[in-house]
């Protein structure tokens, strides 16, 4: 497990930095009949949905990005992505693009968490949903750009998705730091979780230069 999670952090860390290096053409807000406008996710509904993907490790690994795309009038894809961490944190990070086709497709292949899977739109609003209340009861709230990102679901109903999701890991939240977590942000996560969960309710892991360790073995934090 440990292997497999430095793998993949490494990948977000190196598909991060070649992101900010260079932007690709077309990853603009979402634009609204070749017209952009910094509200027009509030319209999105008037689209129709494209796909709505989940990955097949995101119970797995813990960690991954839920998608719904719409096809604009313009032919581009207009794209929500909110990034699950359904071990623990919620949804860590959202935000909307507008994509043509051939960036659609290289977005979809390169992900890092493995494979994407099309699911029903109630499905993965449900799942979005019932993690956002999992999260809120640890004492997490959802990152500040979802407010804009949901409006991409428009008017999917999660009551006709009867899934029902376990989140946590062994029964238990289960913190994995990002590559970019440093200790102050640490601390703060693992005092919520002491809060909401006691001190033996809940797992951290933590990685440090390509090693995993366990929130106890950083004596640093506790300076």
């Amino acid at each position: 497990m440990a292997k497999n999670e430095r793998k993949r952090q490494k990948q977000l860390a190196a598909k991060k930095k070649k992101r900010q290096q260079k932007k690709p053409k077309g990853m603009t807000m979402m634009p609204v009949e070749g017209k952009f406008n910094l509200k027009s996710y509030e319209q999105a509904e008037k689209y129709p949905i494209r796909s709505c993907l989940v990955p097949d490790t995101l119970f797995e690994n813990g960690i991954g990005n839920i998608i719904v795309a719409r096809d604009l009038p313009t032919g581009d894809v207009a794209v929500g992505v909110f990034l699950a961490d359904v071990f623990c944190l919620g949804i860590k990070d959202a935000f909307l693009r507008s994509l043509n086709l051939f960036e659609y497709k290289d977005f979809i292949d390169e992900n890092p968490e493995g494979r994407y899977v099309e699911v029903a739109p109630a499905y993965a609003k449900k799942l979005i949903d019932d993690l956002l209340s999992y999260a809120e009861t640890l004492g997490f709230r959802p990152h500040k750009d979802y407010k804009k990102a949901k409006y991409m679901f428009g008017n999917v109903n999660s009551s006709e998705s009867n899934e029902v999701f376990e989140f946590g890991q062994e029964g238990k939240p289960h913190y994995m730091s990002g590559p970019y977590d440093g200790p102050q942000k640490i601390e703060r996560i693992r005092k919520t979780l002491t809060k909401s969960c006691g001190e033996d309710g809940y797992n951290i892991t933590i990685f440090l230069g390509g090693s995993s360790l366990d929130f106890e073995e950083l004596e640093f934090l506790e300076d």
